[in-house]
């Protein structure tokens, strides 16, 4: 459902717009209704600033309020409240045991419960004096005057931001006089760089640095690959498939960032573009991590069919509940979408993830073991300084999951929002680039790769060939004084 609301917008908006009829009720008194809330800095602790913000750090409504069921003159209230100061809305009067809370200030409580004593409080939201104390005053909220048999009221206000934070944005009915209230239009959030959240803005420097280490990384492998062109087998042309993704999703997600930035819209095609080429990679990189822990292209030149088809049948599977969860975690950055699809998408992800691990250590296990049977050296020497870099990998992902579930389940969000970049992409995408480039270091081409990849070590007295061991150095010490070797081709491979 949500990937079809999705497919029918053009673009995704960072003006959070109310369409008309949006309620299924209109606001009565009494009542008051929280909107939207994102992260906004003050001028003097925005990172940086720039176009379109210019500097200013500001909220715009440009809302049309109407009004049925009364033509007295009556007001409504709209403000803007700090995220962690909602709890400060309203006030009690009784005892514990027959406790009422009040959100309006009106005649039948003034000067009874703390946050309406004074007339200028009437027809407002009961705000805590802690509130006030906190810098909340007349800034801080528009009241919205209807006169007498005045049904329409247009409204234009700007609130300048004070203080870096989640803000709320918030419509109150508080006069008994006003009638039922609706309202459309739409509300701009700017900061003092442009149209980013705070809680987004770090996505935005993160990719354009990614751009930069993703295009060096590319010019050492093109060079290797041009240097060393005859000696290039399938898996280093799997390894640069997976190196142009990365190129284009870091490219597409940057720009996707930028024009968020600017234009405070997300355009739809380049969107969906961003999110199939970062599914596309992680599919096709945890296949190809699969297959050269069997020992695919060093080991063994080919594949079973069989074994083929399975690594496929997954990746499509993992490849579209994937996209599918892509499209939830970058969708709820613009827009409200229920917080249970996150708990009905994350599981299947998580679960192929696991099986894709699970899959990766037991092929790397199988291949390690028949290298030590077959006295490989320097493919076992090659295979174990993989399967520890695989390792450490698991344990920091392991880590830092824990410590998002933490993170969640404390709400840390809600302090440390500037961090929530860092949480959903940033770790893991530099967690995979660190696996990704030690994948390509150990498989580089290099003089005589070819050989080396498709050659077997026998069990010798001879002195081992000099070229090889200039290339790939020996296992160690102790491998070295163990075994000398000289490399003979495999007869399946002329097979």
């Amino acid at each position: 459902m949500l990937l079809f609301l999705f497919l029918l917008q053009t673009c995704l908006s960072l003006k959070y717009t109310i369409q008309k009829d949006a309620f299924k009720e209109p606001m009565v008194f009494a009542s008051y209704r929280s909107l939207t809330g994102m992260a906004m800095y003050d001028v003097k602790s925005a990172p940086t600033s720039g176009a379109p913000g210019n500097g200013e750090s500001y909220i715009q409504a440009d809302f049309k309020f109407t009004r049925t069921n009364s033509q007295e003159p009556g007001v409504s209230q709209i403000l803007i409240i700090p995220d962690k100061d909602l709890a400060g809305i309203g006030s009690s009067e009784g005892s514990a045991s027959e406790e009422r809370k009040f959100f309006c200030c009106n005649n039948d409580i003034l000067g009874r419960v703390p946050g309406c004593k004074a007339e200028e409080d009437l027809n407002k939201l009961i705000l805590s004096d802690e509130l006030k104390k906190n810098g909340f005053g007349p800034n801080n909220f528009h009241m919205v005057e209807f006169g007498q048999n005045e049904n329409e009221k247009e409204v234009n206000w700007a609130y300048q931001i004070q203080k870096t934070g989640i803000h709320i944005f918030v419509v109150a009915v508080c006069d008994p006089q006003v009638g039922d209230v609706d309202f459309e239009g739409e509300t701009t959030w700017m900061n003092p760089y442009g149209h980013l959240p705070g809680e987004l803005y770090g996505f935005l420097p993160f990719y354009g640095w990614m751009c930069i280490m993703y295009i060096v990384a590319a010019c050492i492998w093109f060079l290797q690959n041009y240097l060393h062109w005859k000696e290039l087998l399938a898996v280093q042309n799997y390894i640069t498939f997976v190196l142009a993704m990365c190129m284009l999703e870091m490219a597409t997600w940057y720009g996707d960032y930028l024009t968020l930035n600017s234009a405070g819209v997300r355009y739809r095609i380049p969107f969906i573009v961003g999110m199939m080429t970062t599914v596309t990679r992680r599919t096709v990189a945890r296949m190809l991590v699969v297959s050269v822990s069997m020992g695919h292209g060093i080991v063994k030149p080919h594949l079973e069919w069989s074994v083929k088809k399975m690594i496929l049948c997954l990746g499509l599977i993992y490849w579209i509940f994937a996209f599918m969860f892509e499209v939830f975690i970058h969708y709820h950055q613009t827009e409200q979408v229920p917080t249970e699809l996150r708990l009905f998408l994350t599981p299947p992800v998580a679960i192929l993830d696991g099986i894709f691990w699970w899959w990766i250590f037991d092929s790397l296990n199988t291949t390690i073991s028949e290298l030590h049977q077959n006295r490989q050296a320097q493919k076992l020497s090659l295979y174990k300084r993989f399967s520890w870099t695989m390792g450490i990998s698991l344990f920091l992902a392991f880590l830092f999951a824990c410590y998002q579930l933490y993170y969640v389940y404390n709400k840390q969000y809600l302090v440390h929002w500037e961090m929530m970049w860092v949480l959903e992409v940033g770790f893991w995408q530099v967690l995979y680039s660190i696996v990704f480039f030690s994948i390509m270091f150990l498989w580089r081409p290099v003089k005589n790769f070819k050989d080396y990849a498709f050659m077997q070590e026998l069990e010798t007295k001879d002195e081992i060939d000099e070229e090889f061991e200039d290339e790939f150095g020996p296992d160690g010490p102790c491998d070295e004084v163990e075994m000398e070797a000289r490399f003979t081709i495999e007869d399946d491979v002329e097979d």
